[in-house]
């Protein structure tokens, strides 16, 4: 089944962490009482590691939070997940084998991590998320960028909000899904690979995910601009033209962070995706709509001659010298960033 596609991204009413650890509660107590015979289930509490997941930096929080919380059950972030990669984790986390030893195709340096955080700790592992085959044929197309050049800057703006929307949508539809494999097919598979579950009067799960699933914050500071735009549209909080200016430089900013690297997030910079979001939040804080719509009727002047958008280096380079931003060296980065604080955007 592919996750379902909604027409639009609907706002969340109650805190994703309490969601999953009501539906837990409800079906351990009904997988239990089907077992045992008795009244009475397990308690269950859920904690969630929120934090990017694109390096190896953005996981050091995560050994931490595991020997802190002590789980019973991790169930790890995993969208395209397949049964091997269950197995494997599941393998590590009994002992039998460790982190080095898997081979998880182009995810393989951060699952092998997590590997290596559960190796022996004898904890159960499982997923909920949406494994391989079961992902809707448009989700690559979600995350793609294709700015249309033909009009101007005010339907670039609309665009921006529109991918915005459906990166919104997406990952709601994402946690719909995740719910919905809280289910007895899933507790019952538990207890049958894991049958000391059955024992255990309170259940404490781990989860790890993105902070785009955790509760709408009060303070963006330490959030890219495109990262407040896609939640403010999960949470139905409207993203006006100066936010969508910022998402739009922002977009292209991040490009030339990456150069000559792919589009995997390997920047020179940092390899911390927190650090990194600070950066471009102070960096293209500093940065308006002029300057946006400069961009881009740069780059459609350049499509116009060419035929074909090219990363727009030589103007970046220009516009970054006309307000007198200068990128820092890595070295100093964590200089730039506590030097001062920035005004945030007034959030509606």
């Amino acid at each position: 089944t592919e996750v379902n596609n909604r027409q639009e991204a609907q706002p969340r009413e109650a805190d994703f962490r309490q969601r999953i650890e009501s539906r837990f509660q409800l079906t351990f107590v009904e997988a239990y009482r089907k077992i045992s015979q008795e009244a009475d289930g397990p308690h269950v509490n859920v904690d969630i590691f929120f934090s990017p997941h694109g390096t190896l930096a953005d996981l050091e929080g995560l050994e931490r939070r595991f020997k802190e919380y002590d789980p019973d059950i991790y169930i790890p972030e995993g969208i395209g997940w397949s049964q091997k990669d269950l197995d494997q984790l599941r393998q590590s986390a009994s002992g039998k084998k460790d982190g080095t030893q898997l081979r998880l195709g182009d995810r393989s340096v951060v699952f092998k991590r997590i590997a290596e955080i559960a190796r022996g700790s004898k904890k159960a592992i499982t997923f909920i998320d949406v494994p391989h085959g079961h992902i809707g044929k448009k989700f690559n197309e979600v995350w793609n960028f294709n700015l249309p050049l033909k009009g101007n800057f005010s339907e670039a703006l609309g665009y921006t909000r529109s991918l915005l929307s459906n990166l919104a949508l997406h990952i709601n539809n994402r946690e719909e899904y995740m719910l919905d494999q809280i289910n007895s097919e899933k507790v019952k598979e538990l207890f049958e690979v894991y049958p000391s579950l059955r024992n255990v009067e309170t259940i404490r799960i781990l989860l790890s995910l993105g902070r785009a699933h955790a509760p709408m914050p009060s303070d963006y500071s330490s959030h890219s601009f495109t990262n407040e735009g896609i939640i403010r549209n999960k949470f139905g909080k409207p993203v006006n033209d100066e936010l969508a200016a910022k998402i739009f430089l922002e977009y292209f900013i991040d490009k030339y962070l990456s150069r000559p690297y792919s589009s995997f997030p390997s920047y020179w910079l940092t390899n911390d995706s927190k650090k990194l979001d600070r950066f471009k939040r102070r960096f293209v804080g500093q940065m308006n709509m002029q300057d946006a719509e400069r961009i881009f009727n740069y780059i459609k002047s350049d499509v116009e001659k060419n035929g074909v958008p090219l990363l727009p280096v030589n103007e970046l380079e220009s516009l970054f010298r006309d307000k007198n931003l200068q990128i820092p060296e890595p070295k100093n980065l964590d200089e730039y960033l506590n030097k001062s604080i920035l005004p945030q955007l007034k959030s509606a």
